[in-house]
């Protein structure tokens, strides 16, 4: 069963987006950060108008995490983000795996 309070049944709700939309999101920061970090590295590789575009759409994308948070927040105050985010992924692992049985 799913408890009310859990950021799984926050976004299975659909109160802000759901969970496809949020891993979605993380990925998209991650690998975000990822390009910023290889653009430092080798600078000469890439285009700037590309770099700039790329974090204008990571602010963005931060932007849509911190109100996800903030939402998910006003419901349950006393969540711990991290281990909120570490269930779901776990959640979703498990649901992927079961799909490709």
């Amino acid at each position: 069963m799913i408890h009310e309070d859990t950021l799984l049944s926050f976004l299975l709700e659909g109160w802000f987006c759901n969970v496809d939309n949020f891993f979605e999101l993380l990925e998209n920061i991650k690998s975000g950060y990822e390009e910023l970090e290889n653009y430092k590295e080798n600078p000469t590789q890439y285009d700037e108008e590309e770099i700039e575009y790329l974090k204008t759409d990571m602010a963005d994308w931060e932007q849509e995490l911190a109100e996800l948070k903030e939402t998910f927040r006003k419901k349950n105050e006393k969540a711990d983000w991290e281990e909120e985010v570490k269930k779901v992924k776990l959640w979703f692992e498990e649901m992927e795996r079961m799909r490709d049985e």
